[in-house]
C-alpha cells in the first residue's frame, strides 16, 4: 500500500519524543489528551516502568512549555486581552483534569 510521509513517519517504530513533535500541537487539547490517555492505559510494569516515565516526562514539559509560551505575552503587555484570553483558556483546560486525568 501507499503511505504519505505523516503516516510512515507516524510508524510506532519512531522515539516517543518524535512522534510527540509529530502530532501533539500543546496548545490544543484535542492533540494532548489522547497522548495522556494513550499513557494512562499502558500496563506498569518494572522493566518498562523507566520508558513511560520518560514519555509521561517529555509530554510534561511539552504542556508546560505551552503554558510559559502563552503566558510570557502577558507579563510584556497587560493591555494585550487576546494573549490574555489565550492564557487563561489554556489554563482552565489545563486545571480542568478530574481524578481520572480526563478534561471536564
Amino acid at each position: 500500500g501507499h503511505f504519505t510521509m505523516r503516516e510512515y513517519l507516524l510508524g510506532e517504530n519512531l522515539p516517543f519524543s518524535l512522534r510527540l513533535y509529530l502530532t501533539c500541537n500543546p496548545r490544543d487539547w484535542t492533540t494532548i489528551t489522547p497522548l495522556f490517555d494513550a499513557l494512562s492505559e499502558v500496563p506498569a510494569s518494572s522493566a518498562s516502568f523507566l520508558a513511560w516515565l520518560e514519555q509521561w516526562n517529555q509530554l510534561d514539559i511539552a504542556v508546560w512549555d505551552a503554558y510559559t509560551t502563552l503566558k510570557l505575552p502577558t507579563y510584556y503587555d497587560t493591555s494585550d486581552h487576546a494573549a490574555e484570553q489565550a492564557y487563561q483558556a489554556y489554563v482552565e483546560k489545563l486545571y480542568s483534569f478530574d481524578e481520572a486525568g480526563k478534561i471536564k
